[in-house]
This record gives structure tokens, sequence and C-alpha cells, in this order.
């Protein structure tokens, strides 16, 4: 990674100490944990930063389908694929996109806010 910068960041006490359990039982320490959450992170979202034709899958998991349908059906022109899933009581469902990283990011946050949890993972930008 070359050069290194640091800077201290608070964070919740819980969450520090999983941090620190999850760093030991990787055996690596905090500062190489957090870098590489950070590494994923900025990965994940640097595509967000400038318009671009990009090409991803998100993973979202939800208690209701209904509302995740529908996002679903506002979206076919960047969807490529969709699968889902019940899995214990939950939905979870695959979405491969296809399209402008700005309709990508707004389907993003629509499955945010109407789900339990979702996830993008960019596969390739131009």
């Amino acid at each position: 990674m070359g050069r290194k910068k640091r800077f201290g960041v608070a964070i919740d006490f819980s969450l520090a100490e999983k941090l620190d359990t999850i760093a030991k039982t990787m055996n690596i320490d905090r500062s190489r944990l957090v870098e590489v959450a950070l590494s994923e992170f900025v990965e994940e979202h640097r595509h967000s930063l400038e318009e671009h034709k990009c090409c991803g899958i998100m993973f979202v998991e939800a208690k209701e389908c209904g509302l995740i349908d529908k996002v679903v059906e506002s979206y076919r022109d960047i969807i490529v694929s969709y699968t889902h899933n019940h899995v214990e009581k939950r939905c979870i469902c695959m979405v491969i996109v296809l399209g402008s990283s700005g309709k990508v990011k707004n389907l993003h946050k629509e499955f945010m806010v109407k789900s339990h949890r979702a996830r993008y993972i960019p596969i390739a930008h131009d």
C-alpha cells in the first residue's frame, strides 16, 4: 500500500470490541483490519463519485418481499438479472445491474430504505 497516514477515529465501544475480537481471530492487528475494511468500502462506493456506466451485483435482505418487488419493477431498465429466494422467513435477492452509476446509486438507496440490508458490489465500470 505504500506510505501510511495516521488518523484517529471514535467508534462505538462495542464495535471496537468486535473489531478487536475479529483482529485477534484473524491474527492481524487492528490497523490492518481497519485498512482492509476501508479499502473494501472505498471500492464499493467510489463508483458514485462521477457519472459512468457500471456493472455490479446487489444483495438485498428484506422481511417483506412486496416492497422489494416494487423497487425492481421501477428499475427494470438497468436490471440484467433478478433472483429472489426465501430463507427462514427472510427474502434474499440478488440483482445484477448494468447502467448509469446515477441510476445504480438511486436503486441502491431505495433498496436500503425498503429493506433490512442492501449491499452493492461493483464488478466493472467504464
